[in-house]
């Protein structure tokens, strides 16, 4: 553990990396999107429920680095003609979520929340008119 005054700030990712890669297909009119992300450490407060009240005293907050994860992402375009297009995608297709999302000593959530998010998306292009 770090003591709360050793470290400023809190909730800050100490790095990050993303690597993306569009993939577009000769005369196909799709472009598919595939993304890693990775996150971390973070640098959260936990709450030592053993020690004195954090109102009265800081003893009880502690700052800790979590473990770096990975979240995945991928997307799919494709025009449908007159202006119109069509987007699919995955966000963290692995369904990453925090560990300790159910610890009652970690105050804040610092990792992904929803799990997989499967989204749907119709476009249209103005300059088209």
């Amino acid at each position: 553990m770090v003591s709360f005054e050793t470290r400023a700030l809190t909730y800050a990712v100490d790095r990050t990396a993303q690597l993306t890669i569009e993939l577009r297909p000769p005369r196909s009119g799709v472009a598919v999107t595939l993304t890693a992300l990775n996150t971390g450490p973070i640098w959260i407060q936990t709450l030592d429920p053993a020690l004195p009240d954090p109102v009265t005293s800081s003893d009880r907050i502690e700052l800790r680095a979590t473990s770096p994860f990975w979240t995945y992402h991928a997307a799919a375009r494709a025009g449908l003609g007159a202006g119109l297009g069509l987007v699919v995608g995955v966000d963290n297709i692995t369904d990453e979520v925090q560990p300790d999302i159910d610890d009652p000593s970690v105050d804040h959530p610092w990792g992904p929340q929803p799990g997989r998010y499967v989204y749907a998306r119709l476009t249209y292009a103005f300059d088209r008119l």
